[in-house]
């Protein structure tokens, strides 16, 4: 059996990296949090454990303690291989993330590109299709200012050598032994590595695994992106297929989940709670649903969407698929969390009181949904599109999410024509005229 723990800030990303290993031939499960003092409550014999800590929007304390106690348990004790997913966008509490591992006596490589959406990292600086993340509009919902350069995201300690790797090291054939001699620090360090294609990563997941994911007597955790974990799962498969022919035909857990029909029909409930252009154009090919829009200026305010929660549980209940959003408008970086917590409750009380399969766009609003409805373990099952996955949680609700960004204008469709065919259902008949409930709130 193949031990790999990984942590995730955000469930959309704790499900697409899952998946990866999925897709590779693991067995993998999703687990919200910890409990009992940081174990998580995964299934014994489980290839891949993947931890959501939920940590993106908090302080950076909290997000610190929270990885620390994730990456302090069991299972990450156990795993020969340690993996920490970040945003390929590098949002969140990176640094102070990061800095839980080298407190906790790691080193740390940071192999940040994202090629499947021309995500590159050069000269220690983050690009978008060849741009400055700073001169793109991706940070727009966003309080801080995006990162001009990785290293200036770490804490500067003399106790903390940071180190960096460019694209003529990575691409050198000597990249194993360049990464030892900056890991070579008896204090736990940090190397930033470029990267701008798939090949890239694969030489760092390939170094990695020829040092065994140890360099000078510590253990080595690999930050990255869904991209990077897939490379790393293509790898350690090939690695494991090598070490064991006689079973390179045996299948995994996973195997058995890809396809398998989940009896009885449900309504989908399909959250998008990511302000891009992206999840909204993607919201319209869902043309059968019937859509409510909320007004975010009345998002706090204690029973302001009493009235288009009765009618969503209504529907939901006479078997209606239902999206819910926001109505369009400029938001506020200020305001946005505060906008994300009002439509993550909607959309919990709107599923409580009934039985529904889920598709949930943004891993914050999908993890608040998650806890609200009681789900802590899920499997993943499909991918449709890279970062957008099926997973099915311990109740049996299949659950269909992705980041905000991500996609074509297809993938929530394609998310939930997965969901239907695992149902068992026929594929909808997409219509011309979309329903809309009418009582949306708008100021007047």
């Amino acid at each position: 059996m193949v031990s790999v723990f990984v942590q995730a800030d955000d469930f959309s990303g704790a499900a697409e990296v899952g998946y990866c290993f999925v897709q590779h031939g693991f067995s993998a499960q999703v687990v919200l949090g910890t409990r009992d003092g940081g174990s998580p409550f995964a299934m014994a014999g489980t290839d891949v454990v993947v931890v959501d800590s939920h940590s993106r929007g908090l302080p950076d304390a909290t997000a610190e303690a929270l990885v620390r106690d994730a990456f302090s348990c069991p299972a990450a004790l156990g795993a020969k291989v340690a993996f920490k997913k970040i945003d390929s966008l590098w949002r969140g509490n990176i640094g102070a993330e990061v800095a839980a591992l080298t407190a906790l006596g790691f080193h740390a490589v940071v192999a940040g590109a994202l090629p499947q959406l021309q995500r590159s990292v050069l000269h220690g600086k983050p690009l978008v299709a060849g741009t400055a993340l700073a001169d793109t509009r991706l940070w727009q919902a966003e309080i801080l200012e995006p990162p001009a350069d990785i290293p200036s995201l770490f804490r500067s300690e003399d106790s903390m050598p940071l180190q960096a790797l460019d694209l003529a090291a990575v691409r050198s054939g000597l990249l194993p032994q360049k990464m030892s001699a900056a890991l070579e620090s008896v204090h736990p360090s940090i190397t930033v590595v470029d990267g701008e294609t798939v090949h890239d990563l694969q030489d760092v997941a390939d170094a990695l695994l020829h040092l065994g994911f140890q360099a000078s007597n510590r253990r080595i955790v690999l930050v990255g992106t869904g991209g990077t974990a897939d490379v790393l799962a293509r790898r350690l498969a090939a690695q494991h297929s090598a070490a064991q022919p006689a079973q390179n035909a045996q299948s995994s857990h996973a195997d058995g989940t890809t396809s398998e029909v989940q009896p009885g029909a449900r309504p989908v409930l399909a959250v998008v709670g990511s302000a891009s252009a992206t999840a909204q154009a993607q919201l319209e090919r869902l043309d059968t649903f019937t859509v409510v829009k909320l007004h975010p200026q009345h998002a706090g305010v204690n029973g302001a969407y009493q009235t288009q929660l009765d009618d969503v549980q209504r529907s939901l209940a006479a078997g209606t698929d239902v999206a819910v959003t926001m109505a369009k408008g400029i938001v506020d970086p200020a305001s946005a969390a505060g906008i994300v917590r009002s439509l993550s409750a909607f959309a919990a009380q709107a599923a409580r009181g009934a039985t529904a399969d889920l598709i949930l766009t943004g891993g914050e609003t999908a993890r608040e949904v998650l806890n609200a409805v009681g789900i802590q373990q899920l499997v993943p099952i499909a991918a449709v599109q890279h970062g957008a996955v099926l997973t099915r949680a311990d109740d049996g609700t299949l659950v269909g999410t992705k980041p905000g960004s991500f996609g074509d204008e297809l993938a929530l469709l394609q998310l939930y024509n997965g969901i239907r065919e695992r149902r068992g259902q026929s594929m909808p008949v997409p219509t011309t005229s979309p329903a809309r409930l009418s009582n949306q709130l708008e100021q007047k």
